[in-house]
């Protein structure tokens, strides 16, 4: 009887924390781009945040780094901003990971997210980077520090 008390509290707690977060569902897709440690960010939408970065590798987050459909013009205010993303690979079995938003993504009139191959392959528990994308991600904006590191 315990057992399944605490169980019923586990899932409670669950539901209620995700409700207070408001997230949305995307595509996540692959962007060898990023793929590379010693690139220079030089085509990013975000010039005045990468400045201080010579290299992917630079930033503090890498290899969780990405881009984002709603990054429209150099400089967005969202840009270095951290976001939650989280794929529900089957029931109770989820993966999460913190990408730091460094550009703006492949098509403005796509809603997608664009990350590195190690990102898919966290989500999508070692198997998604081959297909290149993974499907109804929740995405959720979350404090910077969560994007501070990549461990």
């Amino acid at each position: 009887m315990k057992v399944q008390v605490s169980f019923i509290i586990f899932l409670l707690t669950a539901v209620l924390a995700s409700a207070s977060q408001p997230s949305v569902r995307f595509l996540v897709k692959d962007n060898t781009l990023y793929d590379d440690p010693k690139s220079e960010p030089t085509s990013s939408a975000c010039p005045r945040f990468i400045r201080e970065y010579p290299t992917f590798d630079s930033i503090p987050s890498y290899p969780n780094i990405g881009a984002a459909y709603f990054l429209e013009s150099n400089n967005a205010p969202m840009c270095g901003s951290c976001w939650n993303l989280t794929y529900t690979r089957s029931f109770m079995m989820t993966a999460t990971s913190y990408v730091t938003i460094i550009d703006h993504g492949d098509a403005l009139n796509e809603e997608f997210f664009t990350t590195t191959k190690n990102v898919l392959d966290v989500l999508g528990g070692g198997k998604a980077a081959e297909a290149g994308y993974i499907p109804d991600v929740l995405v959720a904006e979350v404090d910077g520090c969560y994007c501070k590191s990549s461990s």
